[in-house]
């Protein structure tokens, strides 16, 4: 996740909470604004130069498809009209299942206590001065398999990471004890 602190203060910056964009609004072919819902109602908000849609995953398509574009077939059915009518457009979305399971070491493995203390200390600067140490990585081995023999593709993944994180944080945080993760 990015923050948009170091540019807060920008003059072609405006930063507006409390709205939910609904569809990214078109004139002639060419996006000119947004449409979005507020506390106090709908407001449409007019882009000077232009519009970027940056919404993620299911945000993105969600959006493109309320604007009028998508599977013709699709936005008929809703009741949305056509504006480009593009198949791709929220096809093959699945969503992202994963278990995780922690396993517990008896001896300091792991990379949990190396971020703790003036250990987390030392091994920042050592990523700031050679960009190596526990803090340069996030999964130490990712592989992608088949699930099945007659799978054309990988279908799932696996990952181990050699440190675990506090439950019910609301920031990344190691545990302080001895441990690994693997899932996928």
């Amino acid at each position: 996740m990015c923050s948009v602190k170091p540019i807060r203060n920008r003059l072609n910056l405006t930063v507006l909470t409390d709205l939910l964009v609904e569809r990214v609004v078109f004139e002639s072919g060419r996006a000119v604004g947004i449409e979005a819902r507020a506390v106090n109602g709908r407001r449409r908000l007019n882009a000077r130069r232009e519009v970027i849609l940056s919404a993620g995953t299911i945000g993105s398509p969600k959006i493109l498809q309320l604007s009028g574009i998508g599977p013709a077939n699709h936005l008929a059915d809703l009741g949305v009209p056509l504006l480009v009518d593009r198949q791709g457009v929220g096809a093959n979305l699945s969503e992202h299942k994963a278990v995780w399971i922690e396993y517990r070491l008896k001896h300091s493995y792991g990379h949990n206590l190396q971020l703790h203390g003036w250990r987390l200390a030392r091994n920042a600067l050592r990523y700031v001065a050679f960009k190596s140490g526990p803090m340069a990585t996030s999964v130490d081995i990712n592989g992608f398999i088949r699930t099945t023999p007659d799978q054309d593709r990988a279908d799932a993944q696996i990952q181990f990471w050699s440190l675990t994180a506090k439950k019910n944080s609301a920031t990344f945080e190691t545990e302080t004890f001895p441990a690994i993760n693997a899932g996928g």
